[in-house]
């Protein structure tokens, strides 16, 4: 009897849920193997500021841009907490669960630095976004968005980093 019930828990159908880890694993054995280094990734991220530490070069706001670029990154960060509440609350919680997972990876690296381009890749946000049912709410969601794509034009062009 005990062993029907583990063969229904580890059928077949939660063999995809091992794919994910699986790809992982084969790009660390691809490095491994091609370089010589299992953990090569995290050095290369290292070398761009993505460690597994805070990086606190990103909390010093030594000038205008960079306190922009800082409070836009907070604000992102907060606003996709809010979201992820919304979806758990609202739509699915293995939706909720899968933007957690990303949001959490994304915040491991000690940085906010363009958490902003993280989350885009986020679909419940716009399912939340296109359930808003008030008229006003939608209008403050084109707004903001139209805001922020002006900011984001205007540290672009100006060679400030817009990410």
């Amino acid at each position: 009897m005990c062993d029907f019930k583990l063969a229904r828990i580890f059928g077949p159908k939660i063999l995809p849920i091992f794919l994910a880890p699986l790809g992982i694993l084969s790009f660390f054995l691809y490095h491994y193997f091609r370089f010589g280094d299992f953990l090569l990734f995290f050095k290369v991220e290292s070398w761009w500021g993505r460690a597994f530490n805070l990086n606190k070069d990103h909390f010093s706001l030594f000038s205008h841009p960079a306190t922009i670029n800082f409070l836009t990154d907070a604000g992102f960060a907060i606003f996709i907490l809010t979201i992820i509440y919304l979806v758990f609350r609202h739509l699915r919680v293995s939706y909720g669960l899968y933007m957690l997972a990303v949001v959490a990876v994304a915040l491991s690296s000690g940085t906010l630095m363009s958490i902003g381009r993280y989350v885009l890749v986020l679909f419940p946000i716009y399912i939340i976004g296109a359930s808003l049912k008030s008229r006003f709410s939608q209008q403050v969601w084109v707004l903001a968005s139209i805001l922020l794509l002006a900011l984001n034009i205007m540290l672009f062009v100006n060679n400030y980093w817009a990410g």
